[in-house]
């Protein structure tokens, strides 16, 4: 087993993948000996395989060609500090102050400053949609819209009222047991059975439920959680919407 060292620097790393790629060791192998003797935090598996194709494209030292800049006034070499930072946030917008002070040999509060106070940069999470649309789909969604414009102008509200719509949504549910079901008959002298507290008995089922615009027309297909509803299954609830909509309708549960 290989020996864990504490102290290292990432020159000091660089070098070590340098002579593993020499040795044409993959660089997955590369970062797994490196995380073996140097921890996970010394360097990340994309960054391995970046600096083993920059010596694969003729790369032969291992400093940080940016860093080189002695002599130069602090406020230049902050500038291509703050260059170099921006450059690989927007090579990979997930990218994170840790794998950038690794890849630049600068301090993690260096590159944090630079990424909020001069870069202007703050953190978010990606914003969820239900799905992607393609043109084609939003195309479509486009004219059905326009449908229903056009016949509301023409139509009015009589038009909305006539408009009946379906969901499917799981009801969650749970039976308990109450005490007065437990009770039993005994005699004066007879001992109390204990009875074990137990989690109620949750389920689900799946319903679909069809809706105007005064409120629920019909509520039907309760499947249990893990059946399936097969094409000829889902006639039914049409069927039954379309004789609840011919007789006036009134709120159906089946």
């Amino acid at each position: 087993m290989a020996r864990r060292l504490e102290k290292w620097s990432h020159i000091e790393v660089r070098a070590v993948i340098r002579f593993l790629w020499a040795k044409n060791v993959a660089a997955s192998e590369i970062h797994r000996q490196i995380v073996e003797v140097y921890g996970d935090k010394a360097m990340s598996r994309q960054q391995v395989a970046k600096w083993s194709r920059s010596y694969q494209a003729g790369r032969e030292d291992v400093e940080n060609r940016n860093m080189e800049a002695s002599g130069r006034p602090s406020s230049s070499r902050t500038d291509i500090d703050t260059a170099r930072v921006e450059e690989i946030i927007e090579g990979d917008r997930r990218v994170t102050v840790r794998e950038i002070a690794s890849e630049l040999d600068l301090s993690y509060g260096n590159v944090q400053r630079i990424v909020t106070d001069k870069l202007r940069y703050s953190k978010v999470r990606a914003r969820w949609v239900p799905r992607v649309l393609s043109a084609e789909h939003k195309a479509t969604r486009m004219m059905c819209s326009l449908t229903f414009l056009q016949r509301y102008h023409s139509d009015g509200q009589h038009f909305i009222d006539r408009i009946v719509t379906g969901d499917e949504t799981w009801l969650h549910h749970f039976t308990p047991i109450s005490k007065r079901a437990t009770m039993e008959w005994k005699h004066a002298g007879s001992q109390m059975r204990k009875k074990f507290k137990v989690s109620p008995s949750a389920g689900k089922v799946m319903a679909t439920v069809f809706w105007d615009t005064t409120g629920v027309i019909l509520i039907e297909n309760l499947l249990p959680a893990g059946k399936t509803c097969s094409p000829q299954g889902m006639h039914a609830p049409f069927t039954l919407l379309k004789i609840n909509l011919i007789g006036g309708h009134t709120t159906l549960m089946y």
